[in-house]
């Protein structure tokens, strides 16, 4: 009677009869994602357990990583799937500075939230506008990361460098999140910049202690900016996210979204895009910045580089592509 039972539920398996993922193999992916307590961090933890939940023989495992080193990982392959801003991933895939040659592993899957050109200072300090901050001391954020390289590109926009930021008695510092964060309630810093999403932990924790100042960056600026930097966009960062921050400031932003290797099964793919479509309600409330994927059109916004085919057949399926 039991190796009856036994072939029957062989049987149904192959016939289709229990879920798909019981008969699947189990699958590991890679995900790399941001800096520690970013939204990246948060959100990457929260869709290995929407992935798994939707398909259990999918293994998504978070790990650290920034906008330009997740591009090198996904095109050596030490990931599967990624966080990219678009701006950053359609420079990778053509090769162009910080890259020295075209990344073409890099797929899209799924676009999540704009992140915001953010530049902090104290609201009661003297530092108002963009060209204030020639002699300050200023952390741009870590080296090689999308949110330094934003600032010094828009410092050359400005017509100014770091040469000349110290040459007047000032510091740019490449700091984290952390180090940048006390460094600013100590007063050893007079600004901080990142590219981010909103709100930025680190501010708010800022804010709770002191009213800050964004700066805002010029519209002729921003027209440059846009202009020369693809996937870049202007932006109103809204008030009231930050105390202090009580009317819309004009700034830059580009949209980030997730990536795969091209070689990445299109099953696989159209698999880990399903989930995170239809469970972006978990991400937004993980973290306020993935609310702007609620909208089902913008889980398709601003992508700069080729879809991948197993995310391309779910967006089809679902009427967003043709």
């Amino acid at each position: 009677m039991l190796r009856h039972a036994a072939m029957v539920v062989i049987l149904l398996l192959a016939a289709g009869g229990a879920p798909a993922y019981a008969q699947d193999k189990p699958v590991k992916l890679t995900l790399a994602a941001g800096g520690s307590a970013g939204s990246w961090y948060i959100g990457g933890a929260v869709m290995s357990e929407i992935v798994r939940e939707s398909f259990p023989n999918i293994n998504v495992t978070p790990v650290p990583g920034g906008g330009v080193a997740n591009m090198r990982t996904i095109q050596k392959g030490d990931a599967d799937i990624a966080f990219a801003f678009w701006s950053t991933a359609v420079e990778a895939t053509r090769g162009e500075a910080p890259f020295k040659t075209p990344h073409g592993k890099i797929r899209a899957v799924i676009s999540l939230f704009p992140l915001y050109l953010q530049i902090v200072v104290r609201q009661d300090g003297p530092i108002k506008a963009f060209g204030d901050l020639v002699g300050k001391k200023i952390s741009a954020g870590r080296r090689g990361f999308v949110g330094e390289i934003t600032f010094l590109r828009m410092l050359e926009l400005h017509g100014t460098s770091v040469k000349d930021i110290e040459a007047k008695g000032g510091k740019v510092n490449f700091l984290d999140y952390t180090d940048s964060t006390d460094m600013m309630q100590d007063r050893l810093l007079d600004a901080l910049s990142s590219t981010s999403a909103i709100p930025h932990s680190s501010y708010q924790q800022l804010a709770a202690l002191f009213p800050l100042r964004m700066l805002p960056i010029a519209e002729d600026k921003i027209q440059a900016f846009e202009k020369k930097y693809q996937g870049w966009v202007r932006a109103e960062f809204p008030a009231g996210v930050y105390k202090g921050v009580d009317a819309p400031v004009p700034t830059v932003a580009s949209w980030s979204g997730i990536v795969a290797r091209d070689d990445l099964p299109a099953d696989i793919v159209y698999k880990v895009t399903k989930a995170l479509y239809e469970k972006r309600q978990r991400l937004a409330d993980a973290y306020p910045a993935y609310k702007a994927m609620l909208p089902k059109e913008n889980t398709v916004l601003g992508m700069s580089v080729p879809m991948h085919p197993g995310a391309q057949q779910f967006y089809k399926e679902i009427g967003l592509v043709k």
